[in-house]
């Protein structure tokens, strides 16, 4: 303990007998304490405490009029709870009842009469060199909570300026698609009439289907952005109900049919009861599109998707399934990636923001997709949601369902 500490320590000295009074200031002046104070009336105790405000209490047990328990529980409600205030009890009292009632009024420490000097001046100092620790360790506590306070309101200020810039971002990118697509729309009719000025030329037919699928790419891909940033900025937005997996899968088999379709490529009849899942309808169908879709751009004319269900442990994993098109490890490292979609090639060229805005989706609601290859070739998407709990109206719905795949099924292609 510092010396200047020692000098700066009060101690309040109460015992109703002078000698012991004179004996224990003798003590403190040889040990370098400057600043005490003596009590023989014990009665006068608690105004003293009060003025006086010492670091260390000096209490005889043994007193007329107001003994030393009496003046530990008025001291104990006097200080707050907050504060450390060393006792040394000093007694002729060595029975065991007297150290236990000390020790529960609030005493820290007990010196016996008569007092040995060299022992009375280490305890006096232990007790102060823990209250002065404990002082530090309030400091310090004080001092943490003014720089977390301090941290907090610089948080909250960067929260509120993020939501502000959050919310712009997205009125930015609203903003952004509706003018795209305004110039687009004025572009693409312009387009259309100059293809109409062509008639029935060989070569308008070609230039007709370039025109429909370049449209149909960039506002698919102006869609497939703004929803990805609308997940980033705002997807606890996002409604999150029971949902039968089934039944998105059906939407999404007839949304893909005409794009599968073009391609030759044949779709498999969803499977049975995939179960109820948390999900937003809308959303689970257009994950579920995009990688079908996916699937099919890998697929060469003849191909079959196969759509199967793979039981786990904790929920049906709905498979999916292209028969041709392999992946290199890179690119499979990349496939969810928003900035890779130029460089996974397909037959039917890349594949665009699809498989982002799936895997975004499916996070979203607490599922997964992954990507691997098949042997001997074809890629493999392994779809996961998180189960919900299924009430009897919607295991009804989904055993409805799983009848008609299975009708579907057994019909003739």
């Amino acid at each position: 303990m510092p010396l200047e500490f020692v000098q700066s320590s009060r101690i309040l000295i109460v015992d109703d007998q002078e000698p012991n009074v004179l004996l224990i200031k003798r003590i403190l002046e040889r040990h370098g304490y400057r600043q005490f104070r003596t009590i023989t009336d014990s009665t006068t105790v608690i105004e003293e405490f009060k003025t006086f405000q010492p670091d260390l209490l000096l209490l005889d047990l043994m007193m007329p009029k107001v003994d030393g328990y009496s003046v530990l529980t008025q001291v104990r409600e006097c200080i707050r709870g907050d504060v450390y205030l060393p006792i040394l009890v000093i007694t002729a009292d060595v029975s065991r009842t007297a150290k236990q009632k000390a020790l529960a009024l609030g005493a820290k420490d007990f010196l016996t009469k008569p007092i040995d000097a060299t022992e009375a001046a280490l305890r006096i100092y232990n007790l102060l060199e823990t209250r002065w620790l404990y002082r530090r360790i309030q400091l310090h506590n004080a001092h943490l909570e003014q720089i977390v306070a301090s941290r907090t309101r610089d948080l909250t200020e960067a929260h509120r300026r993020l939501s502000i810039l959050d919310e712009a971002k997205n009125d930015f990118l609203r903003l952004i698609s509706h003018e795209f697509r305004t110039p687009l729309n004025g572009l693409l009719g312009t387009s259309e009439l100059i293809l109409d000025e062509l008639g029935s030329k060989p070569e308008s037919g070609e230039l007709r289907e370039m025109l429909r699928l370049s449209r149909c790419r960039i506002l698919s891909i102006l869609d497939d952005a703004l929803l990805l940033s609308q997940i980033e900025v705002e997807g606890q937005k996002f409604a999150c109900e029971p949902v039968s997996l089934s039944e998105a899968l059906i939407q999404a088999l007839e949304e893909a049919a005409e794009f599968a379709d073009s391609r030759q490529v044949l779709l498999q009849p969803a499977p049975m009861e995939l179960g109820i899942v948390l999900g937003n309808i809308n959303l689970l169908v257009k994950a579920l599109r995009a990688l079908i879709e996916a699937a099919v751009k890998f697929s060469k004319p003849g191909d079959t998707i196969k759509l199967m269900r793979e039981n786990t442990n904790d929920s049906p994993t709905l498979i999916i399934c292209s028969q041709s098109g392999w992946l290199p490890d890179s690119a499979i490292a990349k496939f969810f990636d928003v900035f890779s979609l130029s460089e996974v090639s397909t037959p039917a060229g890349n594949l665009g923001l699809g498989p982002s805005v799936a895997n975004r989706i499916l996070a979203l609601f607490g599922g997964w997709v992954t990507v691997t290859n098949r042997d001997p070739s074809g890629i493999r998407l392994a779809v996961s949601c998180r189960p919900a709990e299924q009430s009897p109206e919607m295991i009804e719905a989904e055993t409805l369902l799983g009848l008609q795949c299975e009708d579907l099924r057994k019909r003739p292609s």
